[in-house]
């Protein structure tokens, strides 16, 4: 069939109902049920969450000097919330919040007592908890994500992790982080958060290490040069200091942490911008430099290519190589832990949701402050059991199962 032709079918709309099933699919059409299915019930993993209607207020908040850690932003506002109030949803960028305030610009300081200021400018009204608002989508994502600090859990890209309940493989320098997916997404009867376990997989020592490691096995520099850019190039990493992950793009020798860039009007080091920002002292000045390249939204419209370059003693290798597929003794040991039976990953999934449902006051207060609602109780859906098919192998057609 061509593309064409295939363009012209008419397909079903899918329709919305009063119930609480989550379905984006067309009504599957009437069938007859086997003699031989049982008729079971399954859970889903897709809880009900509601939002009171309402306007929140955006704000886009400027610091000068310019702040690059999210967490410090956060800290700075914390400080001078007064105007804005205790409670808001920031994203880096934009504020919202409840109140409806004027422009401003406040004069604060962070913890080492250096000056900043804090514009924040209004932008708009945003209308939210509308049954099928996809604008508050992304504001409440924040909002959940946020709150998942009240049960001392680490943000890694989208998901959240607890650094605390890692699984530790000493004698392969690995650890497993638990965590879980939280996505807010709207589907056709209305808002509901998806929650699933995941897991991340980190080196317990740094690239630094691994790259020295990889030193012993060349008899130049050279060699070690290009085996280390093959080998990190595409690789992923994670720095502990800020809990971000970064793809490496290469590798630049000609630098190292005393090596100087502009920041703030002034030429600085890398090791003196580490000790002003995350006060972390960088102990080997002879390293070279990990590259990263990030590629941004200009606020006039384009794009600019931002270099961003890391210290190798501050990152860990995130992910699974090839090396560790290698090894089944250690895939047999970590599966072992992320793949548990059905029973236990929907008791863990149930206990999650009610802890943040009911049983953590500071995210209960949050939730309430926004109009914000879920239902710990996961979904029930019916489906059929059928029974296992007896396989033919030919010629002799004896089952074999």
């Amino acid at each position: 069939m061509s593309a064409q032709a295939s363009s012209s079918i008419a397909r079903p709309r899918a329709t919305r109902s009063n119930d609480d099933t989550v379905t984006n699919l067309p009504p599957r059409p009437g069938a007859v049920a086997s003699q031989d299915s049982k008729q079971i019930q399954l859970l889903a993993n897709h809880f009900k969450i509601s939002f009171e209607p309402g306007i929140f207020y955006q704000y886009r908040v400027d610091f000068e000097p310019e702040v690059e850690s999210k967490g410090k932003k956060r800290a700075l506002l914390d400080s001078i919330n007064e105007i804005w109030g205790r409670r808001y949803i920031f994203d880096g960028t934009m504020l919202w919040s409840t109140k409806n305030f004027k422009d401003c610009g406040v004069d604060t300081v962070d913890r080492d007592n250096n000056p900043f200021h804090v514009a924040l400018t209004f932008t708009k009204e945003v209308p939210v908890g509308g049954p099928d608002d996809k604008t508050d989508v992304q504001i409440y994502n924040i909002l959940f994500r946020r709150n998942l600090r009240h049960l001392k859990m680490i943000q890694i890209r989208r998901n959240h992790y607890s650094k605390d309940l890692a699984r530790v493989f000493p004698q392969d320098h690995i650890e497993l982080w638990p965590g879980f997916i939280t996505p807010i997404n709207l589907h056709d009867r209305g808002h509901s958060i998806t929650i699933d376990r995941t897991w991340k997989t980190l080196r317990t020592d740094t690239v630094w290490d691994k790259m020295n490691e990889m030193y012993n096995n060349f008899q130049t520099d050279e060699a070690w040069h290009n085996a280390v850019a093959a080998d990190l190039t595409g690789a992923i990493v994670l720095t502990r200091y800020n809990n971000r992950t970064y793809p490496v793009h290469g590798v630049d020798w000609n630098q190292n942490p005393a090596s100087l860039f502009p920041r703030n009007g002034r030429q600085t080091s890398f090791a003196d911008y580490y000790l002003d920002q995350y006060k972390i002292d960088i102990r080997v000045q002879i390293q070279p430099l990990l590259i990263n390249r990030q590629r941004r939204r200009l606020p006039q419209g384009g794009f600019k290519e931002d270099v961003i370059f890391l210290i190798p003693e501050l990152c860990y290798r995130t992910g699974i190589t090839d090396e560790m597929r290698a090894n089944d003794d250690l895939m047999k040991r970590m599966a072992t832990i992320t793949l548990g039976p059905p029973q236990e990953r929907v008791m863990e999934i149930v206990k999650f949701a009610e802890e943040i449902a009911s049983k953590n006051e500071e995210i209960k207060a949050d939730f309430a402050h926004f109009g914000l609602t879920l239902n710990s109780k996961p979904p029930m859906v019916p489906a059929r059991q059928l029974p296992r098919p007896a396989v033919m192998i030919t010629p002799r057609r004896q089952p074999v199962i």
